[in-house]
Parts: structure tokens; sequence; C-alpha cells
């Protein structure tokens, strides 16, 4: 498909915009994430619901700012979830992944959402799998993280929530202790099975991964 639009709509008129071309400068990658690199998450997740995705500022000036800094090996941004879309790098990149529950960027609509009388999910949930946050996702060599956050002084909020691993599971560390994480969000109905994530056991966090004291 080269532009227009797969889906199928019985509604009013939709109206699609294709731009095409090339680019004469550096990019970051989906598939270039390596195990050991930071993940790190501008702004704030979930919540998108209440309007956050009608409102939302593109990190341009970010990406325009860091993007010949050579300290980001690869980038995407949170559209269908954080979760979802960092599967995707890391599938891409042939690695797996380890969140701190602890240092995933809540934002307020996710927690105001969380505590509805009819709330069915909590607000790490909503940060999780809500997507159309439309942050980055960062994946950051672990020798240059601390140079990228000392140099990054104006918003939006830069965090570190992880890190990507060489063992292809996605896990999600909770009170010191790892749990399978299986991402979820808007599914394309032609993304590739192999996007599924993989069967694995929970089991005790040891050692100083982020979150450790």
């Amino acid at each position: 498909v080269c532009g227009g639009d797969i889906a199928v709509w019985s509604g009013g008129l939709v109206i699609n915009v294709s731009v095409t071309g090339h680019l004469n400068q550096q990019v970051w990658r989906l598939d270039a994430a390596c195990a050991g690199d930071q993940i790190l998450v501008t702004g704030e997740l979930g919540g998108s619901i209440l309007g956050r995705h009608l409102s939302f500022e593109p990190r341009c000036d970010f990406a325009a700012k860091w993007i010949d800094s050579n300290l980001i090996r690869a980038a995407t941004d949170v559209s269908d979830s954080l979760s979802l879309d960092l599967q995707k790098m890391a599938s891409a990149s042939r690695v797996g992944f380890e969140l701190d529950a602890q240092l995933i960027p809540v934002s307020a609509a996710a927690l105001k959402l969380s505590q509805r009388p009819e709330a069915t999910m909590s607000a790490l949930e909503h940060a999780l799998y809500d997507g159309e946050d439309f942050e980055l996702i960062l994946a950051v060599d672990p020798i240059q993280v601390e140079k990228l956050i000392a140099g990054h002084k104006a918003p939006p909020r830069l965090t570190r929530i992880g890190q990507f691993t060489a063992e292809t599971t996605y896990l999600l560390t909770t009170n010191e202790r790892r749990h399978p994480l299986s991402p979820k969000g808007y599914r394309h109905e032609f993304a590739p099975d192999d996007l599924a994530p993989p069967e694995i056991q929970t089991e005790t966090h040891q050692g100083n991964g982020p979150g450790d004291s």
C-alpha cells in the first residue's frame, strides 16, 4: 500500500492525506536497540481517552536537538500503547525488555480514570495499555544515558523506565519481583504473529536493576 487507508468506515466523509519522500539526515530506527540499552520515555503516559490525544505536543523539538548526538540508538512513539510499541521495538531488534513499575511516569488523567467508581484498571495499567500518548520511547546506550539526562534541561519530562535484555522476554518488575508482561493496546489486524509475547515464569528479582537501592 502506497498512501491511502485500508481501514473500513461506514460513517461520513473521511479525508486521508499521505506524504512520501526521503530523508537526507540521520534517523532513529525501530530495530537498532541492543541488550543493555536503557529505556527512556518522554512525558507522562495513560489516560488519552480523556482528551489528551487531541491536545498533545509532538516531540519534534526534542528529536531535532538529539537526532545527531549519537546518544540514542533507536526510538519509536507511543501510539498503540507503551507496552505494544515497546514490544514492536524489542521484536524488531531481537531483544527483550524489563520495565520497573515504580519508574513509569503515570499521567494525572490515568490516575483520574483509575479512581472512577466503574474503573477496572489501575493508573499503571492505563499508562501501559491506553496508547495515543504520542510520547517517545528511546533506546539509549547505558554508557551515554547520564549524558543525555544531564543535557536535557527543558520539557518534556525524560524518565528512565527499564532496559532491553538479551533474553527475548517481556518483564515488569514490581516490589522486587519480575512478572511476565503481556502487551496490550490497539492491535492492527495485519500485525505479524511474531509479536505474541513469549511464555515465561515469574521469578524473584535480584541484582542492581532499575529501582534497586
